[in-house]
């Protein structure tokens, strides 16, 4: 170990080794550090023999990764340390254990991080600041062989964390060029410094401790004084392009502020923050604007407008970057507000508040009237022939209260319309367009209004703008259901979002992407994509862009059957006193989604349509309802309903462009078929059908297939069955396909109550693999008899949910497979044949009684003797089984056979089977055989049955 501190002899005496361990059976590790290696170090000529033969090996051994580092502070501790600290001491220690331990000893010690909560706590700046005394001896060991001249030179390039190049440092530390380059080649010599790979010409250090020991041993004046110096090198150096060099001459006159040219650096912070906002690199321009601030404190008696407009900037950044944290958006604005008011600075005031006012909706979901006073307070500062401003003022009203007051909006809206066609500005007349729009002006839904807004929007090359005008066009092609259309728009958006680069655009456009993954049946795409854009809403702290991925979720698990996920966020939003009646609606929905009918009725009872808004979610808000009064049959809300929604047929709904809601005429169809009027409920079902067909949306597909067997088959015209029995495949198929859960549970339910079956529970396992066996048609004819017929089994595991649910789904998929191996096993010995298998159930055919019932005595004495494991007491089967024809000339999938013999699997206990009476009477007359026949009624089928369990096997 340590061989860079053997000396010579000690170094022979291992080459001598080496040599002579050629028939031994030893493997010989040393270990050295290469930066302590200098050429003429003795190490280095014992390397170069060891190379020249045959059986060395050089390995070279780098620094842990981020995770690893991560993983051993949180070994050390015992506590999981924060993300920013394990990152701060893995850049510090670059990955070397020693140090890592040392750093994370020193700084508990020195009392830099501390526990609370069962995590450490402290500011990662703390790392650097505190370097632990064996890691300076260690670094302190490395300079102290290096000349005098070269630490200073090194000084000087400590100061310099982005790296350096020899011809400032040379001017700082007061060398010519010539002495400057023999110092640096010691160092480079001495594996101090490197030359970037990327940057010719630019040297940093080796390692970051070596940089920070340096730079930890200047005092405070020499470091201003060292920084302000560099700072007037950088300037002289790169007078002819000094913006190429901002980020270093407003790092360098920041830290030479307290004793320097505060007016020089917060000019260079100020430029570098600006330059960083045109290359959306917004993080950047925050700390660069704070940078200026703090320069702009120091002076007591700074212009209070030119403080403003250091604030305003960082407010801009902020919002940019995808701060929404409300309190420090409302200290900022105060400040910058009081900035102006002492100042007199109107145009300083109006800037600030419409900055903010277009980048907010009124506070998201709650009204906030201390905003609306601000603007309100602008617009009186603003003198009336000042067009410009006052549309601009008018149309940031508009933005804060649409949601809350339509009306007043509207009229803000019409203001805004008329000033900025006087002002004849480009930018005004788009944001006073699209003020238009939120308010839902006269014309202004219509696709080619939408489309002059965007191209105006393009005209005054806002991009902020053109993002908002494209929002804009995407919802009103979405709601004229013209998809190539939409689908332009949100190809705009794309582009915008690139060219933004900012978190909050990010978000807007990962809600609506979502949207298309959903209309597109893609759910899984769709749940993924919203919940990345939840973790944004998160980090941004945005109340707006989490409550938009509440919204889009609903239209995922609806179909995914997962609503009762959102229930408690949804009664939250809904249960304020100051609730959007979009909300509450909302709730309404879910609640009759999940099949909390009672509560929903009430609350729709309750429910006054005169509180809904004439607002872009109006159309959702009465759809939402009219769904919920013809599920619970609330014939008085669904007449005021439909009334409401007439006008909107041949339309389609969304909420705000984000949640795809189908066709209105749908809606209609469905308060149509409540109200018992069909043939008109079947009339509009056809349009909703058609509808989503050309809007290329599978999943609404499928539901208006379903909406229109129903009233076909509730209106009972002659000849409709057919036709809903086809319709109900065809929704069956496409759910399945979609993985759309609750659709699937809605389509098979209607399917088996078509059959007469309307009591059957499409949830357990031998409900569903007979509804598939029916949606996928399976021929049935090879497993017959030679006359047509056949005697068909299902079978399922007693208790299987619940034992999911308690031994957890990896061991519940390996019972479900020894099962398997059981009934297929079993199958194989006794002739049989699997026609479909879902979960734990299983439909089978014999073209024999016989080999059925000895199938089954089978199965039931394997799965009592076989061990599956000490977690499960006993695993029992229950099956059932009828004898019959394959198919039938009636309108029945498969006639009674596959219905009546999934029935009596149905009611057959754990551990036993159950044959029909009819099935009983085709086998040998051996009362042995049978235990007391039963008299039970099946659900579904008219009528007592009379069963018979099956006790032993004679065959």
């Amino acid at each position: 170990d340590d061989l860079h501190w053997a000396d010579e002899t000690t170094l022979l005496l291992l080459q001598y080794m080496v040599r002579n361990l050629d028939r031994d059976r030893i493997l010989l590790v040393g270990t050295y550090r290469d930066m302590e290696l200098e050429r003429t170090h003795p190490l280095s000529e014992t390397i170069a023999a060891l190379r020249r033969g045959t059986r060395f090996d050089r390995v070279l051994l780098r620094g842990m990764h981020r995770d690893e580092v991560g993983e051993l502070i949180a070994t050390a501790s015992g506590q999981p340390p924060p993300d920013n600290f394990i990152d701060a001491v893995h850049e510090v220690s670059e990955g070397n254990p020693f140090f890592v331990a040392e750093i994370l000893r020193n700084l508990v010690e020195s009392g830099a991080i501390r526990e609370e909560d069962g995590r450490y706590v402290g500011e990662p700046e703390e790392v650097l600041a505190n370097l632990p005394e064996g890691v300076r001896e260690v670094v302190g060991r490395r300079l102290d062989r290096l000349s005098d001249d070269t630490n200073k030179l090194l000084a000087v390039g400590s100061a310099m964390p982005g790296g350096f190049t020899l011809e400032v440092t040379a001017l700082v530390a007061g060398f010519d060029l010539d002495r400057a380059l023999d110092l640096l080649d010691e160092a480079l010599d001495a594996l101090v410094l490197t030359e970037r790979s990327d940057a010719p010409g630019v040297y940093e250090f080796n390692h970051a401790l070596i940089r920070q020991s340096l730079y930890g041993e200047l005092s405070t004046p020499r470091r201003v004084r060292m920084h302000q110096r560099i700072g007037e090198a950088l300037e002289e150096r790169f007078a002819n392009h000094v913006d190429a060099h901002l980020p270093e001459l407003a790092y360098h006159f920041f830290q030479a502020a307290p004793g320097g040219n505060r007016a020089k650096a917060k000019d260079f912070a100020v430029r570098a923050g600006d330059r960083a906002l045109e290359s959306a690199a917004y993080e950047e321009a925050v700390r660069y604007f704070d940078m200026a601030l703090q320069v702009v404190d120091l002076d007591d008696a700074v212009d209070p407008s030119e403080r403003g407009e250091v604030l305003l900037r960082l407010l801009d950044a902020g919002f940019l970057a995808g701060s929404s944290e409300a309190d420090v958006i409302e200290q900022t604005l105060t400040e910058v507000l009081d900035c102006a008011r002492r100042a007199d600075d109107t145009d300083l005031f109006t800037r600030v508040v419409l900055k903010v006012g277009f980048r907010r909706y009124g506070g998201s979901y709650h009204r906030d009237d201390y905003f609306e006073l601000i603007l309100l307070e602008a617009l009186d500062r603003v003198d009336e022939g000042d067009h410009f401003t006052r549309a601009e003022i008018f149309s940031a009203l508009v933005r804060q209260l649409f949601i809350h007051d339509v009306d007043t909006a509207a009229g803000f809206a019409q203001k805004a319309m008329s000033e900025a066609g006087a002002s004849g500005d480009p930018g005004a007349q788009t944001r006073a367009m699209h003020a238009a729009t939120v308010t839902m002006l006269p014309g202004t839904e219509e696709v080619e209004y939408r489309e002059r807004l965007l191209a105006l929007a393009e005209k005054a090359d806002d991009i902020e703008m053109q993002f908002t005008a494209a929002t804009s066009l995407h919802m009103s092609c979405l709601h004229a259901g013209r998809r190539q259309e939409m689908d332009a728009a949100i190809e705009k958006l794309r582009v915008a979002v690139v060219r933004l680069r900012s978190l909050r655009f990010e978000a807007g456009l990962g809600s609506i992407e979502a949207m298309v993954m959903a209309i597109d049946g893609r759910f899984a795409d769709a749940e993924a994509q919203l919940l990345a854009t939840l973790d944004l809403g998160r980090r941004m702290d945005s109340e707006l862009a989490i409550a938009n991925t509440g919204i889009g979720l609903y239209q995922v698990y609806r179909e995914l059957g997962r609503l009762g996920e959102l229930l408690s966020a949804t009664r939250r939003a809904a249960g304020g006193a100051d609730a959007l009646a979009s909300w509450r609606a909302g709730l309404i929905s879910l609640l009759t989604e999940v099949g909390s009918t009672d509560e929903a009725a009430a609350l729709l009872a309750d429910f006054d349509l005169t509180t809904i808004p004439d607002d872009v979610v109006r159309l959702y808000t009465l759809c939402a309802l009219a769904e919920s009064a013809a599920r619970v049959r609330d014939t008085a809300m669904a007449t005021r309903l439909r009334s409401l929604l007439d006008e909107h047929g041949g339309t389609h709904v969304s909420i705000a462009g984000i949640a795809y809601w189908g066709a209105t005429d749908r809606y209609i169809g469905l308060l149509d078929h409540a109200l018992g009027e069909f043939d008109a409920a079947v009339d509009r079902h056809r349009r909703a059908l058609a509808q989503h067909e050309a809007f290329r949306a599978p999943s609404w597909v499928a539901r208006s297939q379903l909406d229109l067997a129903r009233s076909l088959i509730d209106g009972g015209a002659e000849g409709d069955r057919l036709e809903a029995r086809r319709l109900l495949d065809a929704s069956l198929s496409a759910a399945q396909s979609l993985g759309a859960a609750r659709l699937v549970e809605e389509a098979l339910t209607e399917k088996l109550a078509m059959q007469g079956l309307a009591g059957s529970d499409p949830g357990t396992s031998i409900d569903l693999v007979a509804a598939a066996v029916e949606a996928d048609r399976n021929n049935l004819t090879e497993a017959a008899s030679a006359d047509g017929r056949v005697t068909v089994a299902f079978s399922d595991i007693e208790g299987y949910t619940a034992l999911t649910e308690r031994v957890g789904d990896e061991r519940s998929q390996e019972i479900l497979h020894a099962h398997n191996d059981v009934i297929r096993g079993a199958l194989a010995a006794h002739g049989g044949n699997e026609v479909k298998s879902q979960g734990d159930g299983f439909m089978v055919v014999f073209d024999r009684p016989g080999d059925a019932i000895r199938w089954a005595v089978d199965v039931h004495q394997q799965m009592a003797t076989r061990a599956f494991g000490d977690d499960v007491d006993a695993l029992r089967v229950r099956i059932g089984m009828h004898e019959g024809a394959v198919i039938t000339e009636n309108e029945d999938f498969y006639g009674r056979t596959v219905i009546l013999a999934a029935r009596v699997g149905a009611r057959a206990a754990g551990g036993t089977t159950l044959v029909t009476d009819h099935l009983r009477s085709l086998l040998d007359d051996d009362v042995n055989s049978f235990g007391p026949p039963l008299d039970v009624e099946l659900k579904g089928l008219s009528g007592t049955h009379r069963l018979h369990p099956v006790t032993d096997c004679r065959w």
